[in-house]
């Protein structure tokens, strides 16, 4: 059974390619199947580039932190 990955990323997205990439070379018993991040970041490109689901929740767009928190 393999299992369904979210990564959570905020910069450049190297450590979610080398999980990608272990996933995809069957090291990781996982499917990478959404990034999620807080700003728009070069990981959000990469996933989507790879034809990975992307989440941006940018905290700009709410009016507090714990608005955004909820």
């Amino acid at each position: 059974m393999t299992g369904r990955i979210v990564v959570l990323a905020s910069g450049s997205g190297s450590n979610m390619s080398a999980l990608i990439d272990a996933c995809n070379r069957n090291e990781v018993p996982g499917r990478v199947v959404a990034v999620a991040a807080d700003r728009d970041c070069r990981a959000l490109q990469l996933a989507s580039g790879r034809g990975i689901e992307t989440i941006l929740c940018a905290f700009s767009t709410y009016d507090s932190r714990h608005l955004w928190n909820n």
